[in-house]
């Protein structure tokens, strides 16, 4: 019996042990993937792509071929001559969605997280659509070999964002199912699939989450061998006693064989005398929380809108629950973006300073504590947190933007410092692979308006036309190098020019009045000049005419003598 007993244990053993590999093989299903520069990622072609492809040829045949060979490439298997193609493509023409997208995505293939974050962003601010959210939270999901928990802050807000903005579409419950399956929350991927039955019950999307929910071949194999580990040791049991008492009564028998199938099976009413599990087979359990304990691990969580600083979550409570602090950390971005919204400024400088606190290594929180202080008008304050933004990770186009901003509107002359810190940014914004050339150039431009030098607006506004001849800014920088160079004839037809392109009325009235200024102050120097000039001239011919007539004229006659009174 004790070597029946044994087989049913490894049999039973061996069961549990696959039941446990079904469980944890849930937990992180694309981490094996990640970064090894396979094509996990999908390149099909939606109709949204195919439209957008089709523009492509039309208006920019080269970079439709660039296009398309590097997703031959990707789908091939060589995501860095891919890359390649894409880099070609973006250099050319930085403004299409499906091509930042494609770069975003081999990017994450090759595990180049932060860069695959910034192609996505692009393709997100050119066309805010699902797909480009998609691959934006796929490259902070799957774009390395490991998922930091501003990561999953990230994809969160980008996923929740699309759920509460389309809240009866699939797309914002299909993102948050791809972080649920990431980081293997299998509670968070039920709610998923419910709400994807809900508003998309045919959809390829709901299908493949189902599928996740369904138990693998493994589990069902695992409960089968359990229930015939089981049935055959009470076979063998009822065998052997069946054997022994052969000559007994058959009554005896039928109460021996009740009597070891109640052996068998465990009873609360006597004690267990069945061998000690080991310990290989039962895992203790960490005993369930009291509320007490509930309570406690709740107001580690809670934010103080008072002065949210004040309670932020410790390294080790981040590390146990990373998806807590990743919700924390949502919250207090949504509560300080509401707060922003609202116009409190300063309160939503409260939660944007906690969030830079809890993650100091991440640009977002200082970009926003910029943008709060550029709204209540602290320059100096808004310069500062603009500053640390750009020594951090996760940087973003319109940071530098802002910095440069909030420097050239500093009134009065622009120090060489500050000259020298804004061309250090425009260099290492035009180093960046993935920024292209027209962002450095209009920082250039910038820098140029600014300083009234045609030095550095001449190349940028040429560039900037030559590349969007329409573009507010290009015509806007033009007009700027005509004013400077005095060239207003030339500044007139550029304005003609914006009326035309649609440029925004109170803009061309501001362009307009300020050529007309200029145009004014010019004539009046010139009349001043002139004037100056007139009566120069006049007070030299004035002198003149005196010297000369000094020098010919007469000698004074004498003085006439008294003539004596006669009496």
């Amino acid at each position: 019996m004790t070597h029946c007993f044994s087989l049913t244990l490894v049999a039973s053993a061996s069961a549990l042990a696959l039941l446990v590999l079904a469980r944890t093989s849930f937990a992180e299903p694309g981490a094996d993937k990640a970064g090894t520069g396979q094509p996990t990622q999908t390149l099909a072609r939606y109709p949204v792509d195919e439209a957008e492809l089709k523009r492509l040829e039309d208006q920019r045949p080269h970079v439709a071929d660039l296009l398309e060979r590097a997703e031959s490439e990707a789908i091939a298997g060589r995501p860095t001559e891919a890359l390649g193609l894409l880099d070609e493509a973006v250099k050319e023409f930085p403004f299409s969605p499906l091509v930042n997208r494609r770069k975003c995505q081999v990017l994450t293939m090759l595990g180049r997280r932060v860069e695959a974050a910034d192609s996505c962003r692009a393709a997100v601010e050119a066309s805010p659509t699902p797909l480009a959210l998609r691959a934006m939270i796929r490259a902070y999901l799957e774009g390395g070999p490991s998922l930091s928990a501003s990561d999953l802050h990230q994809a969160l807000i980008f996923a929740t964002t699309e759920q509460n903005r389309r809240p009866m579409g699939l797309w914002g419950y299909a993102l948050l199912s791809q972080i649920a399956e990431r980081i293997g929350d299998e509670a968070m991927l039920e709610y998923c699939a419910a709400e994807l039955l809900r508003v998309a019950p045919d959809d390829a999307a709901t299908r493949h989450v189902l599928a996740l929910l369904r138990p693998r071949w493994w589990v069902t194999g695992a409960w089968l061998a359990i229930v015939a580990a089981i049935l055959g040791t009470l076979g063998h049991i009822v065998w052997s006693a069946f054997r022994k008492v052969r000559g007994r009564s058959t009554s005896a028998v039928l109460a021996g064989v009740l009597a070891l199938a109640t052996a068998a099976a465990p009873s609360s009413a006597r004690a267990d005398t069945s061998p000690p599990a080991p310990s290989a087979i039962v895992t203790p359990r960490k005993p369930p929380q009291t509320d007490e304990e509930k309570a406690e691990e709740a107001k580690k969580w809670t934010i103080n809108d008072d002065d949210p600083a004040s309670n932020i979550p410790g390294e080790g409570l981040r590390n146990r629950n990373p998806l807590a602090f990743a919700n924390w950390l949502g919250d207090v971005a949504d509560r300080g973006a509401k707060a922003s919204k609202l116009g409190d400024h300063d309160k939503a400088i409260k939660y944007f300073k906690a969030l830079a606190i809890a993650v100091p290594d991440s640009a977002p929180p200082f970009a926003k504590l910029c943008e709060e202080y550029e709204a209540l008008g602290r320059r100096e304050d808004g310069i500062t947190a603009c500053a640390l933004a750009l020594l951090r990770e996760g940087v973003r186009l319109d940071d530098y933007d802002r910095y440069l901003r909030l420097v050239v509107g500093r009134p009065g002359r622009l120090s060489d410092k500050d000259l020298a810190t804004l061309l250090d940014v425009v260099d290492h914004v035009r180093k960046d692979p993935d920024a292209g050339e027209l962002p450095a150039e209009r920082l250039t431009c910038d820098i140029g308006i600014k300083t009234q030098d045609a030095k550095y607006l001449g190349e940028c506004s040429a560039m900037l036309s030559k590349a969007a001849p329409n573009d507010p800014k290009a015509i806007a920088y033009q007009w700027s190098l005509a004013m400077v160079d005095h060239r207003y004839d030339e500044a007139w037809h550029i304005i003609a020019r914006a009326k035309a392109a649609g440029y925004k009325d109170d803009s061309i009235a501001e362009m307009e009045g300020a050529t007309k200024s200029e145009l004014q102050r010019r004539h009046m120097f010139i009349m001043l000049a002139a004037a100056s000039i007139a009566l120069l001239l006049a007070a030299a011919v004035i002198i003149t005419l005196i010297v000369r007539r000094r020098r010919s004229g007469s000698p004074p006659s004498p003085p006439r003598q008294a003539t004596p009174a006669i009496s």
